[in-house]
């Protein structure tokens, strides 16, 4: 007769017992980050070609974790690019844009529609 898990933990020091449930809390806190990070659409903020099904059935939209920043390349080298990410500051959910290049140059943001916005970052005049 093989003893139970929990009666080798019982048999362990106190010090390895507090230590194996640290791990194992660390373990689910852990598993569930994973989870977060890799959920699918339906729980992800952040998802890279929402459209794809539109155009292929074997095309599947990509779930990439919420809270992920996403670069934009704008040009051939890092000063006009974009980040973007959803956040929330307590002020509610937005979708934050930056340009971390500093290259002198300002955000446009310029509406087209009613339901689109086009970002482009232009030379200072």
């Amino acid at each position: 007769m093989n003893p139970s898990d929990g009666e080798k933990l019982a048999r362990l020091p106190q010090w390895a017992q507090r230590e194996i449930e640290r791990l194992r809390r660390e373990l689910a806190s852990q598993q569930a980050r994973i989870a977060e990070l890799t959920a699918g659409p339906e729980n992800s903020d952040t998802v890279a070609d929402p459209y794809a099904a539109m155009h292929s059935p074997a095309r599947k939209p990509f779930p990439l974790g919420n809270g992920t920043t996403v670069q934009f390349k704008m040009g051939p080298d890092a000063s006009n690019d974009l980040h973007a990410a959803v956040i929330d500051r307590g002020q509610g959910r937005v979708l934050e844009v930056r340009s971390p290049g500093g290259s002198g140059g300002r955000m446009a943001v310029r509406p087209v529609a009613s339901n689109v916005v086009q970002i482009a970052m232009d030379a200072r005049d």
